[in-house]
C-alpha cells in the first residue's frame, strides 16, 4: 500500500498512515479498500448534479423519455437558476422555503411539483452516504403554510360561433387546424386526435 511520496509526505506523516493503515487492518478490514472508499463519498455533490443524475435514473418511466421537458421543466425555472449550485448537504427546509416563497400562492401547481421532484432527486444522494434530509420538503411544506390556489378555466366556445370558426379552419393549411377541424366533427378526445397517426384513417 502506497503512502505518499517524499517529500510531498514527510517520514513522520508516512510513519503516521503506516501505523492508521495497521490499525485498520487489525480491525479486520483491508486498508486499500477503506481508503478507496473514502474517496468515493468525499466527492460533494451540487443540487443541480443531483437533479440531473435524478431525471437520468428516472427517463424510462417519463412519457417519452422525459424530452418534453415537463417533468425537469419546474426545476429548470424555479429551482436551479436559484440553489442549482449550492452543495446538496446544505438543502435543508429554509433553503427549500426561500427558493419556492415567491411562487407559493402565485403559481401553486408549479411550486408543488417542484417541491415533490425535490423530494424524490433527494433520494439520490442519500442512497449514495450524502448527509441529506429527507423531510427537508414535509418541513419546507409546513413553513410554506397552505397554498391559496384560484383556478381560472378556459372559457368554451359558444355554440353559434363554431361554423364560422370551422369556415375559418377550413382555411388553414397547418395540421393542427385539421386536426381540429378532425376533433370538431368526430367529438374526439383531444390525446387521441394528437396522438393519431396518417395509417389509422
Amino acid at each position: 500500500m502506497g503512502l505518499g511520496r517524499w517529500p510531498d509526505v514527510s517520514i513522520a506523516e508516512a510513519r503516521e498512515k503506516a501505523e492508521a493503515a495497521r490499525r485498520t487492518f487489525r480491525e479486520g478490514k483491508d486498508p486499500v479498500f477503506e481508503r478507496a472508499k473514502l474517496k468515493c463519498v468525499a466527492k460533494p455533490l451540487t443540487a443541480r448534479e443531483v437533479i440531473d443524475d435524478c431525471f437520468e435514473a428516472r427517463k424510462a418511466e417519463l412519457k417519452g423519455e422525459g424530452k418534453n421537458g415537463r417533468w425537469m421543466s419546474p426545476l429548470l425555472v424555479h429551482v436551479i437558476p436559484k440553489i442549482g449550485q449550492y452543495p446538496i448537504e446544505e438543502v435543508d427546509q429554509h433553503v427549500l422555503k426561500q427558493t419556492l416563497a415567491p411562487i407559493w400562492h402565485e403559481k401553486a401547481e408549479s411550486a408543488e411539483k417542484a417541491l415533490n421532484r425535490i423530494q424524490i432527486a433527494l433520494r439520490h444522494p442519500a442512497t449514495l452516504g450524502l448527509s441529506v434530509d429527507l423531510q427537508a420538503t414535509m418541513k419546507a411544506k409546513a413553513l410554506l403554510g397552505k397554498q391559496r390556489r384560484t383556478t381560472t378555466h378556459i372559457p368554451s366556445m359558444p355554440d353559434a360561433e363554431v361554423p364560422s370558426f370551422y369556415k375559418w379552419l377550413k382555411g388553414q393549411t397547418t395540421v393542427s387546424a385539421s386536426a381540429l377541424r378532425l376533433l370538431i366533427l368526430t367529438v374526439s378526445r383531444t390525446t387521441e386526435v394528437r396522438l393519431s397517426a396518417f395509417p389509422e384513417f
